[in-house]
């Protein structure tokens, strides 16, 4: 028989490959006419064959009827790839057990396979199988495969052996490894129980541990952080979900605590992504450090951080809430240099009726805003009345964009005496919202806002100029009268904005001011968080020739060391210092105390909020320098604060202009009151006709109006 025919009619049955599935169609088991040894070769279609042709010519003599090894023929080739359903073999390798060739074939093959009995028994091991799992040569085979899988894995396997011949199945799997640890596999399963030369069910095993490994990778850069590694806002909110259903088998309920860090973006700013990303990754380890090891924490973007409170009441979220606080107050140490980030965390509990993920986000959102505006660094629950007030700041939010274009901020002023004759040496520049609906707002209720939406920067240089302007105005007006220093005061916001300086530069050049009449104030906690972004902005401000001040000494870090940092000439100290000082021995040695260090250090004190003559008269005893408070005055408008500087007439000016025409009206106004300094104008822009209308019909109504 020519060997190309019965090469053409060698055929193996298909075994499972490695990494691809088998072949589409088996081959038959080789079978050569008059012989009795039987060979096992398959060719791969499609493959690269270099082949090593073994063929045995078999002769029977023409007597006797001997079998007489008549030849053997052999042609080699370097290299060949020899397919068991895609398995590579090395060429020219011998078979050792001619009772068995496919288990020969398989044995040199690069796939590991395992060839079971119907009873899931281990007929056969191939050395790839002994080596992937760790098993000596010939070991595997004194394993069941119950001992190799699990329990219902073994059943689907061997429900394989049950269908018909040749029925195929692909499962994913783990077997176990010869030092008990678990391996991920996929598994090629072949029905191949009908075929002698195999007898049994072939499991080809792929090593699945990367892929698993990559998809694992996978999952946690799509449901966790990668900075912090803290589950990210769709985990978190899945986690939530599934807390929330659970939450019947519970006595005490869930909780939510959504955590923002305070002015962190001053921080990010000045410090740069870097340090900043430090920083968070920080915060991350103490918010795990607080917690116990069943809640969830999750970074939710940017500076916002959220806890995941499972079984708890509303006293224990509390606790937990207050220690995050605590754990948040010690100073982070960055690039050789400690600042300190504070939070504002707010608190939703489902006891307050709120049973949705969504719902318990946003009031803890809610509350946290409050904890804000109750002076940060604070704790807020949530309760129905926060939704309303949350409805009111959207309000407003939507209300404050345009409303410095349309002239609805005013300025007013609150006198600053030197003791202990309490002459006028400085008024305050205390911004107001007159609302065309609500009236006028205080700046507690807008400022939060305005520094959210960015808004502040704008806002504040209205207030520079305006300031500005009237310092000048009094200064022309009380002659030759000492001059009037204005004080501004500044926020964190606009205090990292790179145009500041040059801003304040220009309100002074606007308004012909000399620098040295104007006094920035800073309040306590943006200076504590030193950065270069502040100390640069400081020295810069300084070189203009203007004055600054602490404002609030007392509320932030009570540290007097900044003052030997920056160049701070006057420390105002808190009202809160002053509310005991006439009870209190202990709060009046602490006043004394700060006196005496700011004056130690050339330092100007400034006690604010005095609203009694007690105060005022330990106040003098303990030498501090200035005060400010209700006793003196109160703030009042431009109109009642020219009167009270220099008492000249004050006519209002009620327009309806906004935008650049109500600009250009304000720099007539300022020539105006150039050329008749005993006038004083009262501006007032986008005055609507209604509004017009009403303040005509007041008791103080504008001398000049045009709509």
């Amino acid at each position: 028989m020519p060997i190309g025919r019965t090469i053409a009619q060698t055929a193996l049955h298909g075994i499972p490959a490695t990494s691809q599935p088998p072949l589409s169609s088996p081959v038959a088991p080789l079978r050569l006419a008059g012989a009795r040894l039987p060979h096992a070769l398959a060719i791969g279609g499609g493959m690269l064959l270099l082949a090593v042709l073994v063929a045995v010519v078999l002769a029977r003599a023409d007597q006797g009827g001997d079998l007489i090894l008549a030849g053997i023929v052999v042609t080699a080739a370097a290299t060949a790839t020899v397919v068991l359903g895609r398995v590579p073999l090395r060429v020219g390798r011998q078979i050792r057990r001619r009772a068995t060739p496919v288990r020969s074939l398989v044995h040199a093959g690069a796939s590991p396979t395992v060839i079971l009995s119907v009873d899931g028994g281990v007929l056969f091991g191939s050395d790839t199988a002994a080596t992937l799992l760790g098993y000596r040569l010939g070991a595997i085979e004194a394993e069941t495969l119950e001992t190799l899988v699990s329990p219902a894995d073994s059943a689907a396997i061997l429900a394989v052996g049950q269908g018909p011949h040749g029925t195929r199945d692909r499962m994913e799997s783990s077997i176990r490894m010869a030092n008990g640890n678990w391996l991920p596999v996929e598994f090629d399963i072949v029905n191949l129980i009908a075929d002698p030369t195999v007898g049994g069910l072939v499991l080809g095993i792929h090593d699945v541990s990367r892929w698993k490994t990559l998809e694992a990778d996978l999952t946690d850069l799509a449901f966790h952080d990668s900075l912090t590694h803290l589950p990210n806002r769709a985990l978190f909110i899945d986690r939530l979900e599934h807390a929330l259903g659970r939450r019947r088998r519970h006595t005490r309920g869930t909780g939510v605590l959504f955590v923002d860090l305070d002015d962190f973006k001053t921080v990010n700013d000045s410090l740069g992504h870097v340090d900043a990303d430090a920083a968070l990754g920080m915060v991350a380890e103490r918010l795990l450090a607080s917690i116990r090891p069943d809640d969830t924490p999750g970074r939710l973007g940017g500076d916002e951080f959220a806890v995941l409170l499972d079984d708890v009441d509303e006293a224990d979220a509390g606790a937990v809430a207050r220690r995050i606080l605590e754990a948040l107050e010690a100073p982070f140490v960055l690039s050789q240099r400690s600042i300190r980030i504070g939070g504002s965390i707010g608190i939703a509990h489902t006891a307050a009726g709120l049973t949705s993920s969504s719902d318990l986000l946003r009031a803890a959102d809610i509350a946290m805003y409050h904890a804000k505006e109750a002076g940060k660094n604070q704790v807020a629950a949530f309760d129905v009345s926060m939704q309303d007030a949350s409805s009111e700041r959207l309000s407003l939010g939507i209300d404050l964009r345009g409303a410095v274009e349309r002239g609805e901020f005013i300025v007013h002023y609150q006198p600053i005496v030197a003791l202990p004759d309490r002459t006028l040496v400085a008024m305050e520049a205390l911004v107001r919202w007159n609302h065309p609906e609500r009236g006028t707002i205080p700046p507690t209720e807008f400022i939060p806002i305005a520094e959210r939406t960015g808004l502040m920067v704008p806002i504040g240089e209205f207030v520079l100029r305006e300031a500005c302007r009237q310092a000048r105005a009094w200064q022309l007006a009380r002659g030759g009268k000492p001059p009037i220093n204005v004080n501004v005061n500044v926020s964190g916001v606009q205090l990292q904005h790179p145009g500041l300086v040059a801003a304040v530069s220009l309100a002074l050049e606007d308004a012909d001011l000399q620098p040295e009449l104007l006094t920035i104030e800073i309040t306590e906690s943006v200076v504590a968080r030193e950065t270069d972004a502040t100390s640069r902005r400081l020295r810069q401000l300084k070189g203009l020739g203007v004055g600054l001040a602490i404002d609030d000494f007392g509320t932030g870090y009570s540290s007097l060391s900044y003052l030997r940092r920056f160049p701070i000439e006057v420390v105002k100290i808190d009202k809160s210092f002053l509310d005991g000082i006439s009870d209190d021995p202990a709060a009046g040695a602490l006043v004394r105390g700060i006196v005496q260090l700011a004056r130690s250090l050339r330092t100007t004190t400034v006690a604010e909020g005095v609203e009694t003559e007690a105060q005022l008269k330990l106040l003098i005893k303990m030498r501090c320098d200035r005060a400010q408070g209700f006793l003196f005055a109160r703030p009042m408008d431009a109109r009642a604060a020219t009167e009270y500087v220099v008492g000249r007439t004050i006519l209002g000016l009620w327009v309806g202009h906004v935008g650049p025409e109500l600009t250009i009206i304000r720099s007539v106004v300022a020539d105006f009151e150039r050329l008749h300094p005993d006038i004083q104008v009262e501006l007032v822009g986008g005055a609507t006709d209604e509004r017009i209308q009403a303040a005509l019909d007041s008791d103080d109504p504008p001398a000049v109006v045009c709509s």
